[in-house]
């Protein structure tokens, strides 16, 4: 889906969400990129955090595939006070955002799995493209170089994906649970690479921020 957040500094409608499952929650949670929330989405600077609460004044969804009239709401923020942009290049261990989600929207939450990606496994970008051989595909085959705490990195096997606006999106494996979550990517010589936060990582800035608002 396509996110808007209304923020007191602006409308910001950049990058990819999508709705992910909690146990012991009620209705299903909105994620995307935390880099999203700077120039990345078109604002002046670069928000924290524990600022996301209070900057962020409306949240609403378009669905890509779905004829229904949008935008349609959803929100509000759950601020995530162990999440923010990130700390170094290559350490995106911090960089994901939260919002709640309408219950209605449950039986087409993802699920978080278990444990990070395996170097070798495959996965798959679920997300639109705005270009490329297979742009009119939502799945987009890759495989697994890199698997680390910060950073789960995969070569895609269509090397004409054009990847731009795919910042939030999930990354899932042969199961369809979420393993992470995109935050950037493009190409390297005749390779064309794709970047996400690891699903251990997510899950843990999730958990603590629900923690913390209860």
């Amino acid at each position: 889906m396509r996110p808007e957040f209304d923020t007191a500094e602006g409308r910001l409608s950049a990058g990819t969400a999508f709705f992910v499952s909690i146990p012991g929650e009620a209705s299903p949670l909105g994620l995307t990129a935390h880099h999203l929330f700077g120039e990345a989405g078109g604002l002046e600077r670069q928000v924290s955090a524990t600022e996301l609460g209070q900057l962020v004044r409306a949240v609403r969804f378009r669905e890509i595939d779905l004829d229904e009239e949008g935008p349609l709401p959803a929100g509000p923020m759950v601020v995530l006070p162990s999440a923010g942009h990130a700390r170094e290049a290559g350490d995106w261990s911090t960089d994901v955002a939260a919002f709640r989600a309408p219950a209605r929207l449950s039986p087409r939450a993802l699920r978080l799995a278990p444990r990070n990606a395996a170097p070798g496994e495959p996965v798959w970008l679920v997300a639109e493209v705005l270009g490329g051989d297979s742009a009119g595909q939502r799945l987009h085959r890759a495989r697994v170089v890199h698997s680390e705490p910060a950073l789960l990195a995969y070569r895609f096997e269509d090397t004409t994906l054009e990847l731009r606006a795919t910042s939030g999106a999930p990354v899932v494996n042969a199961g369809g649970e979420v393993v992470g979550l995109q935050v950037s990517g493009g190409p390297e010589g005749d390779i064309l690479w794709g970047n996400a936060h690891p699903v251990e990582s997510v899950r843990d800035h999730v958990m603590k921020g629900l923690s913390a608002a209860k």
